[in-house]
């Protein structure tokens, strides 16, 4: 941009610039042009004032050279590091003579691509300034010099028993992100003080880099975590009663070899034996605690013994001997409270009650067992041949209805079911007795008598009793309703007899009938002897008339 100034002495009415680059004209006085392509210019300045005008050109006048064009690139830093400056600067055709680095720390520089070392963290304006023979270009840029991250940690578990979670404390300054590597092959973290869980066995190292814009710093601490194998307490036992000894498995395992083994059986006793054995001298609940240990590690474990008061098995009977068919009835006094199995030795079903009662069908001996059990514990107690079970005799026998002046016989029909009967028994009902086998007896009165029978063997009896009926003697008296009559006369017969209710008639010429008063019709002349039987259980009466 050029101004150009006109030095015409009188008044003129109109002006006219020609600035010689083919751009419009100007009418003003002093007037202001800016050349934007390089290159030699004529200028000529037209006045005019009435008729009267001069012109001027002033040839070769005006040179415009080429501008050059400043520019360069860089990167914010860190402190600590360098600045690498790129000088990007050219020029149209005129060659550039000479560059000018002000970095903004009051230092320069005149080298066409400069590095720069700051020694303090700030943010500068950087300018460089590129010059031709005739023409200079400037440009600037910011450049921020950071105070760098001092990435720094630590934690106070460096070794422990696996699985372990390990925290680290972060001392880095600055205020950077994180990224860090515990290792082990797992993930990283961007935690500023991570916990990390370590399961594997195993030396670790540990990496944090602590990165803060364009700045980044990082600490690694080789083999610096290490984690044991921990060890597994691990053990079986039984629950036992007391008075038995307790068996403890030991199952623990380690990938590292096991160095001690501690056991504590909560009664005031320990063991240091891999696998041990114990007494309890009391009942009760113990938690025994294993614990083991390696040359870094330990571990424990605890299980509750439960130690029982044994039942003491006791029984009894009131009937160690009976005859066949009869209960039993077991008293138990087995002391705590268990269960019970009872076996009665004679090949029957085992029974759970506590008091049972038992019927033995078959005579014999029998041994009769009973086993308390009350959890692990037991007891049992065998009685051998306790129970002895004889045969049952069977008393019976028979007789007959009778009359009054008659004999009643009776006839034994007994037996001993395989034992021999020793002893008869006869009560007769009349306060008379007899122990002959199959007696006969006289009542000296009509009635009913409830006769029994007692018969024995060595060990049993057995009784039966039968209702014996003698009767009072019938009177028989009956009456025809003629004595004489024509052959075809039908005869009536009162009969008025008394003591009986049963009757046999006998017409004479064949007939019969059993009815009370019976008539009957005769076809035959003749003298009929006639016969009325009265029939009595076992016992007949004749009477004839004619």
């Amino acid at each position: 941009m050029l101004l150009l100034h006109s030095r015409i002495q009188q008044p003129v009415h109109q002006r006219t610039w020609d600035f010689g680059d083919g751009s419009a004209s100007s009418s003003s006085a002093t007037p202001t042009h800016t050349y934007s392509t390089p290159g030699t210019y004529t200028v000529s300045l037209i006045a005019v004032q009435g008729s009267c005008r001069d012109t001027l050109v002033r040839p070769a006048y005006i040179n415009v050279y080429n501008n050059p064009l400043s520019s360069f690139s860089t990167a914010n830093v860190c402190l600590g590091d360098s600045v690498h400056f790129t000088n990007l600067s050219s020029s149209s055709g005129d060659p550039i003579v000479g560059y000018s680095w002000a970095f903004g720390d009051a230092t320069t520089s005149s080298i066409p691509s400069a590095s720069h070392y700051y020694s303090s963290a700030a943010t500068y304006t950087v300018v460089l300034t590129a010059s031709t023979a005739h023409c200079s270009d400037d440009t600037s840029l910011t450049v921020t010099v950071s105070p760098g991250p001092i990435a720094n940690f630590s934690t106070a578990t460096t070794t422990s028993c696996g699985p372990a979670s390990v925290s680290f404390t972060n001392t880095t300054t600055g205020t950077p992100t994180f990224t860090w590597n515990f290792g082990d092959g797992s993930g990283t973290s961007s935690q500023t003080s991570p916990t990390h869980t370590y399961t594997v066995p195993g030396t670790y190292s540990v990496t944090l880099i602590a990165s803060q814009g364009s700045c980044s710093d990082t600490v690694t601490r080789p083999a610096y975590i290490t984690i044991y194998a921990l060890p597994l307490s691990s053990f079986t036992t039984t629950n036992v009663c007391l008075g038995d000894t307790v068996h403890f498995t030991n199952g623990s395992s380690c990938a590292d070899p096991i160095t001690s083994y501690t056991w504590d059986f909560d009664d005031g006793t320990n063991g240091s034996v891999a696998s041990p054995t114990h007494f309890y001298s009391t009942a009760g609940s113990y938690l025994v605690n294993l614990s083991i240990a390696t040359a870094h590690c330990t571990d424990d474990t605890t299980i509750t013994v439960t130690v029982s008061p044994a039942p003491v098995v006791n029984f009894s009977t009131a009937t160690t001997s009976s005859c066949g068919g009869t209960a039993i009835a077991f008293s138990n006094t087995t002391t705590g409270s268990p269960v019970f199995t009872w076996n009665f030795g004679d090949g029957s079903a085992t029974s759970s009650l506590a008091t049972p009662t038992h019927a033995y069908t078959t005579a014999g001996t029998y041994t009769v067992t009973l086993i308390a059990s009350q959890g692990s514990c037991g007891d049992t107690l065998v009685r051998s041949n306790y129970i002895s079970i004889y045969n049952q005799p069977l008393s019976s026998f028979s007789t007959n209805a009778v009359c009054l002046d008659d004999s009643s016989r009776f006839t034994n029909l007994s037996t001993g079911n395989g034992d021999p009967l020793t002893t008869y028994a006869w009560d007769f009902d009349d306060g008379l007795t007899s122990s002959s086998i199959s007696p006969a007896h006289f009542y000296q009165n009509a009635g009913s008598y409830n006769v029994t029978l007692t018969v024995s063997t060595a060990h049993c009896t057995d009784d039966t009793t039968i209702v014996v009926a003698v009767s009072d003697l019938p009177a028989v008296a009956f009456a025809p309703s003629s004595t004489t009559a024509c052959d075809g006369a039908t005869i009536q017969f009162t009969n008025s007899t008394s003591g009986s209710n049963t009757y046999s008639w006998d017409f004479g010429d064949g007939g019969s009938s059993s009815a009370t008063s019976p008539s009957h019709t005769y076809t035959t002349p003749g003298f009929i002897r006639l016969r009325l039987l009265l029939l009595l259980p076992e016992v007949v009466l004749r009477l004839n008339r004619s």
